[in-house]
């Protein structure tokens, strides 16, 4: 990743697009993951909360399909 890519210029102001490690300071940023960010340096970690899913509402009708688009529907 490039430095271009961490900051971000909005007028006569700096923005830091990255958050910086709590424990290394400044100059030192957190590479984002998919289920975390960490520091390449000390690495310090810290985990994202998972996003569950929204149990449908009773009565509604679930497709679950096989993944095989020419097998006849259920719902139907």
């Amino acid at each position: 990743m490039a430095k271009r890519d961490i900051y971000q210029i909005e007028g006569n102001i700096l923005k830091r697009t990255r958050r910086e490690c709590p424990k290394c300071g400044r100059g030192v940023f957190l590479a984002v993951h998919k289920d975390r960010i960490s520091c390449g340096k000390c690495s310090y970690t810290e985990f994202k909360k998972k996003v569950e899913e929204k149990p449908a509402p009773k009565g509604a009708k679930v497709s679950r399909g096989t993944g095989d688009d020419s097998a006849p529907s259920l719902t139907d």
